[in-house]
């Protein structure tokens, strides 16, 4: 390498300490004409980006043409010395281990994404350090412990998916700090406790995804004010109290899941001003009393369940209308209403 490209060859060193402790390195000498190694320039190495002579990204991510099953092994913590870095995706495959802390020396990193890994450990509190952060995904991997309520500092973040691991304990209220999220994802771990009302101050929400946890307590009054959301899933948790009628508020909102927890009180006949909705799943609660006339009046909905519940009374006439020309779907939706009259 030529003399006076010293951070190149920094960089170079630490991808190679990355790809010498893989499991199987030789996806990378088979990745067609990018093969990783001192025959080729680095400009050349699968996945490698560059500029300005230094490496600004490494993508090796599923969606990328490797052969095998992925890439296995762990995740070297050398990568946490190429400082000149703005995006690292290594989702997609089958690396284990832990995260290194290390990579919260990554200053100018943006999007970090170890998606579908088998990743275990802790979330490292040193990610909290990447103030530049927009974009972390960490999901489906087997990640245990708490949320660090550090990441409440990550205020640059955009998209927080920590889906799909065995996190415990509970959602920290300095995530509410995260003004600029547009999706939080927490589904499928072990989260307990309450859903706060601090997250009500994350209004640029659009997807919002708790379920499969076990939450408790009642459902915030404060979610009304989240405005921009288009998608809100509450399901398979241990939520109790009734259903807050200023959901009703969420004018964008395509889908609302609360199945599958204990639920009580009537259906807020509110939700029936949700026109942009699609979806409505209230099955498995302790739901009583009738329909709301004004849920049939929802032109856009096409999935609705309801069963399991203690629903009385009539169907509301207003069905027949909406359904009289599409009487397929209007059958299904007939078969997943359980009543008690």
């Amino acid at each position: 390498m030529p003399a006076g490209q010293d951070a190149l060859r920094a960089d170079c060193e630490a991808l190679w300490d990355f790809y010498t402790q893989l499991d199987n390195p030789g996806l990378l000498d088979d990745a067609g004409g990018g093969q990783w190694g001192p025959s080729n320039a680095i400009s050349a190495w699968h996945g490698v980006t560059l500029y300005r002579g230094r490496v600004t990204a490494l993508d090796l991510s599923g969606g990328a043409d490797l052969s095998g099953s992925g890439l296995a092994g762990p995740i070297s913590p050398a990568l946490g010395r190429l400082d000149g870095m703005s995006a690292l995706n290594l989702g997609g495959n089958t690396l284990t281990g832990t995260i290194p802390s290390e990579l919260g020396q990554l200053d100018d990193l943006r999007s970090l994404s170890l998606w579908r890994n088998e990743l275990t450990g802790p979330v490292p509190i040193t990610l909290s350090q990447l103030t530049y952060l927009s974009h972390l995904a960490l999901d489906n991997n087997q990640l245990s412990g708490p949320i660090p309520s550090e990441l409440g500092k990550l205020t640059n973040l955009t998209h927080l998916d920590l889906g799909g691991n065995d996190l415990t304990g509970s959602i920290p209220s300095e995530l509410g700090q995260l003004v600029d999220l547009k999706a939080l994802m927490l589904w499928g771990n072990e989260l307990s406790g309450s859903i706060l009302p601090e997250l009500s101050q994350l209004t640029e929400l659009t997807l919002l995804y708790l379920d499969g946890n076990k939450l408790s307590a009642k459902i915030p009054f404060e979610l009304g004010r989240l405005t921009k959301l288009k998608e809100l899933n509450l399901s398979y948790n241990d939520l109790t109290g009734p259903i807050p009628s200023n959901l009703g508020q969420l004018a964008a909102l395509k889908i609302l899941a609360l199945g599958g927890n204990r639920l009580s009180g009537s259906i807020p006949s509110e939700l029936g001003q949700l026109s942009e909705l699609t979806a409505l799943y209230l099955w498995g609660n302790d739901l009583t009393g009738s329909i709301p006339a004004d849920i049939g009046r929802l032109s856009a909905l096409e999935e609705l369940d309801l069963g399991e519940n203690n629903l009385s009374g009539r169907l509301p006439s207003e069905w027949l209308g909406v359904f009289r020309q599409e009487q397929t779907r209007w059958n299904r939706w007939i078969k997943r209403v359980n009543y008690h009259s």
